[in-house]
């Protein structure tokens, strides 16, 4: 290897050969079910992720806990707008 092929280790998985291997890895069995262990344990904020939890059943809990939590706030705003709207008629 000459000295000016050198990649560090940073710049090395933004090459096109290095993208080309995630995405062959990606398309098989394992590269699948990887990303759908991953995808689980994701905490969102509606489309928005958020952080990463430990285990799949805590993330569905806090991911149901945040949803809750955000219909309630939405719901609190709805119930406002219109009861200023009934004020203001």
């Amino acid at each position: 290897m000459a000295l000016g092929d050198y990649v560090c280790s940073r710049c090395r998985s933004r090459t096109a050969s290095a993208a080309q291997a995630r995405a062959e890895w990606r398309r098989t069995d394992g590269g699948k079910r990887s990303i759908q262990r991953l995808n689980a344990c994701r905490i969102m904020i509606g489309q928005v992720y958020h952080s990463f939890a430990a285990s799949p059943e805590q993330a569905a809990l806090i991911n149901a806990h945040i949803k809750d939590r955000r219909h309630a706030f939405e719901q609190r705003q709805q119930d406002r707008k219109e009861a200023e709207g009934a004020a203001e008629g």
